[in-house]
């Protein structure tokens, strides 16, 4: 009786601590994950030049440009694919391609092309749903900045995405 009670406490404990035989599973299963790799590879890589990672419950990723912090999705990291791989260096991209005075539409393509690049050299194939997704979200701040009555707009062309 007390051998089973002690049992389950262990079995309880093992779990809390994310060291029961499906958590390790499914641990060791991300580990080979290639998008994975990718991205712990790329942190490494930024982290040398200050660059900080701080992950987040929230849905998406996102970056502070003055505090240079980059926020990453808890979930997109632990289910990396090429689309949070991809979201990762768009960010980065931002700290890596933004300079004072440019509007949200220039900010955004930039930081998408920065992240073009990148995922060229990582040979990561961005699905079409993911190319108009950030091709439509820089058109989307071109046409903000025009309700603003911005003076100067880059034009369609020069915010098209090359891929």
């Amino acid at each position: 009786m007390i051998r089973k009670e002690l049992d389950k406490k262990f079995e309880e404990l093992l779990k809390a601590y994310g060291l029961d035989e499906e958590s390790l599973a499914k641990e060791e299963a991300r580990k080979k994950n290639k998008y994975y790799i990718m991205m712990n590879d790329i942190m490494d890589k930024y982290k040398k030049e200050n660059i900080i990672f701080i992950f987040t419950d929230e849905k998406l990723d996102y970056c502070y440009l003055d505090t240079y912090k980059v926020y990453i999705s808890k979930n997109q990291y632990e289910n990396a694919d090429a689309e949070s791989v991809f979201n990762l260096l768009h960010e980065i991209g931002h700290l890596k391609s933004n300079k004072p005075g440019m509007k949200r539409c220039e900010e955004e393509y930039y930081a998408t092309v920065w992240a073009i690049k990148k995922s060229k050299k990582y040979n990561i194939k961005i699905p079409k749903y993911i190319r108009n997704s950030y091709q439509e979200y820089i058109y989307n701040w071109r046409t903000s900045a025009i309700k603003k009555h911005a003076k100067i707009v880059p034009s369609i062309k020069e915010l098209t995405l090359i891929w």
